[in-house]
């Protein structure tokens, strides 16, 4: 496990070592009399006098070291022997053990400076009281000091004498004689316990000694030194791991590759993607960016880097900034979160301590002239912010066209906002005039000028003028522009906003599907194909030209359009073709079939497809659990679950074998098998060896990403 550097005066004062003797404690036990506090041993006999305010430490615990406890008077604590009684004048504001036979004491020098020593079992000071922070580490102790608006930290003998200097970012003990010293500059050293250096400053983190070594982080990379700081194993390791013997993971390896399999460039990392004009890299969990000649754009140090228009939003120590390419901020790593709309940036920051919201654009210049408790999304080009629990809305140039002064802003139209205020229901104008006045019920928008007014017993349609539309006792919701009212027992009812039922479902136009063939929902009069058009009479379909002459008479249970001079239609339930002149072309023996595209269809019978030309014959046979028409005029024939390629004569260019098929550009074939990548041409004969755990392909370069996995590899014993 890695040890999590930490910083600060909070981390020392934390992270002190309280030991609790508890056989010694066992042998003793507070009792109190008279509101004060003595001891007595495990035979009942009274060893301290109930004359104390408390026994024991500041922290809570209770326990006796080398004869010696604490106690406090007058919210002071002092040393006390149990037998010898105070070995110190209650002086200190706090006191507890410190490891061995030592305590750690605070001292108040005066009323704003409060520093920290060492007590040894005589009381005299050790280590004399200078420090802001201290922890006793073996025979060592590390301390910091507070120098202007940083802490620095150093490590001391527990005479006090110097060993590291107090001029470090910070100083973690690594085991038994060793330390990981940081610099302000955030990269670490390994030293001694006689204060030499044994590394460069040139780490990122150190793990613990384990079995004589230590794992080091280096630029995303793990290694080992040894206990003398000298390297054991270069970093670069995804992973180093003991486990009866020291073993290191590789990072993926990832070849840029040539159509015709040259190797262009080598790189190790766990993702790459491109991001024109760029490639985002992974390793471990920072991302960074490379140039399309894989020089280093960004270094590999952000923990979040996502496209965000012609810039990045970047993550780095929790933190959330807006960077362009070079690195150069446009909104600084600063803010707990940013909201990304367009232009638009909705950033959260703490300024005073407290979260709070402002409105930025792309081009880090700030909208609102104030901070916000909350701000909504952007909608109707308006925010809702809210500011001492009240609402109102800001326009996307940070201006406050509604006040913050209700209790909510309901919806948000275009020419009207619905809100509440003290406890009432209105309807404003944008530029925070009221359009209709507070009321007791609440209101629903439904169009401009357009309201739902909702009432215990009634729900009224109306409009701002006061022109009652449309009321009723049962439940309406607004839907697709309509009012969907649930009637008991029978279908819903749709009304328009004139009042009036609408007799059919609106569906909007991107919704509707495409249906297949044989399954379409034949509406009344079919759009005009080849210049027939399709209809339906008395339950038959026919086909009528572009004079509305009948040119297929309405005899067929169902039809298609007209391609290439055929339509499908359908008798006695299965489907052939007709020409213009209603002769049969191809008789109907197939469940269903496809429009003819270059003198082809694609057919199926008793669930297995195959492909027809327009004299009715079968280019690929009916073996295919699934036929599709690819881009290339080729076919991708499926089978078992696997997939292959057949041409427009039925060749099988590449035998259903694999999971995954891919036409290219340039009409090779990505496939994969067995959950290995490769490269295929269009007759199937191998172009890029299926080695690959991954294999993407940059249509601007004409390259692939190729992905090696990553390999596991014995270091030592």
């Amino acid at each position: 496990m890695y040890i999590c550097l930490l910083m600060g005066r909070l981390f020392l004062l934390t992270a002190l070592l309280v030991f609790s003797f508890l056989p010694a404690a066992g042998q003793f036990q507070p009792f109190s009399e008279g509101g004060k506090v003595g001891l007595r041993n495990a035979q009942g006999v009274v060893v301290v006098p109930p004359r104390f305010d408390a026994l024991g430490w500041s922290d809570g615990t209770f326990s006796v070291t080398a004869g010696l406890t604490g106690y406090r008077l007058q919210n002071r604590w002092g040393l006390l022997h149990l037998e010898k009684k105070e070995i110190t004048p209650p002086d200190f504001q706090e006191l507890r053990p410190a490891g061995g036979d030592y305590f750690l004491a605070a001292r108040e020098l005066n009323p704003f400076t409060t520093k920290f020593g060492l007590l040894p079992p005589d009381g005299k000071p050790s280590i004399p009281f200078h420090y802001d922070g201290l922890q006793v580490v073996g025979l060592r102790a590390i301390v910091f000091n507070k120098n202007g608006s940083r802490y620095e930290h150093g490590v001391i003998t527990l005479s006090d004498q110097r060993v590291i200097p107090l001029k470090y970012r910070s100083v973690t003990p690594l085991g038994t004689l060793r330390f990981a010293v940081e610099d302000f500059d955030r990269k670490m050293a390994l030293f001694s316990e006689s204060g030499e250096a044994l590394t460069d400053f040139t780490i990122d983190s150190l793990s613990a000694f384990q079995h004589d070594y230590a794992i080091v982080y280096q630029q995303l990379h793990q290694g080992l030194i040894t206990r003398q700081g000298e390297w054991a194993v270069p970093a670069r390791y995804r992973e180093i791991q003991y486990d009866q013997y020291w073993r290191g993971r590789t990072f993926p390896e990832w070849k840029i590759i040539s159509a015709d399999h040259e190797t262009r460039h080598t790189l190790h990392a766990d993702e790459l993607d491109a991001v024109p004009p760029y490639i985002r890299i992974r390793q471990a969990d920072r991302y960074g960016l490379l140039t399309q000649n894989w020089a280093t754009q960004l270094p590999t140090r952000y923990e979040q880097l996502e496209r965000c228009g012609p810039h990045w939003l970047a993550r780095l120590e929790g933190k959330f900034g807006l960077i362009r390419a070079d690195g150069s901020e446009v909104l600084p790593i600063r803010f707990d979160s940013l909201h990304v709309q367009g232009s638009l940036i909705r950033a959260v920051e703490r300024p005073w301590g407290e979260p709070m919201w402002s409105v930025y654009d792309t081009f880090g210049i700030r909208k609102t002239k104030r901070y916000y408790d909350h701000i909504l999304p952007f909608r109707n080009n308006r925010f809702v912010v809210v500011a001492n629990a009240y609402a109102g809305v800001v326009d996307r140039y940070g201006n406050e066209q509604v006040a913050c002064v209700y209790d909510s802003i309901l919806q948000v139209g275009e020419e009207m906002l619905a809100v509440r205020f003290k406890g009432l229901y209105g309807l404003i104008s944008p530029a925070d005039r009221w359009l209709l006045r507070p009321q007791p019920y609440p209101l629903e928008l439904v169009a401009e000028d357009y309201y739902l007014l909702r009432e215990p017993t009634a729900t009224w349609l109306k409009r701002l003028d006061g022109r009652v539309i449309y009321f009723t006792m049962n439940s309406l919701r607004v839907e697709n522009g309509y009012l969907r009212e649930q009637l008991p027992g029978q279908p819903d009812r749709l009304i328009g906003l004139d009042g009036r039922e609408h007799k059919h479902e609106p569906v909007p136009a991107a919704t509707v599907p495409l249906p297949k063939v044989e399954k379409r929902p034949l509406p009344e009069w079919f759009a005009e194909h080849e210049g027939m058009r399709g209809f339906q009479r008395d339950g038959r379909y026919g086909f009528l030209d572009a004079k509305g002459k009948l040119r297929v008479a309405n005899r067929y249970e169902g039809i298609g359009f007209f391609s290439e001079g055929l339509a499908a239609v359908k008798i006695l339930g299965r489907w052939g073709y007709v020409n213009t002149k209603d002769q049969v072309v191809i008789n109907p023996n197939y469940d269903s079939v496809a429009p003819f595209s270059a003198d082809r269809s694609i057919v199926s019978r008793d669930g297995r497809w195959g492909v027809i030309n327009r004299k009715g014959e079968l280019v690929i046979p009916l073996r295919y659990s699934a036929v599709h028409e690819l881009a290339s005029g080729d076919y991708r024939i499926e089978l078992s679950n696997l997939v292959g390629m057949a041409d427009r004569q039925g060749m099988v260019l590449i035998e259903p074998r694999f999971d995954v098929l891919q036409v290219l550009p340039n009409t090779d074939v990505l496939v994969r098998q067995a959950g290995k990548y490769g490269v295929l041409t269009r007759e199937g004969l191998s172009k890029i060896p299926m080695v690959y755990e991954l294999l993407l392909y940059q249509a601007g370069t004409h390259t692939f990403f190729a992905r090696l996995p990553s390999r596991e590899e014995k270091l030592f014993p």
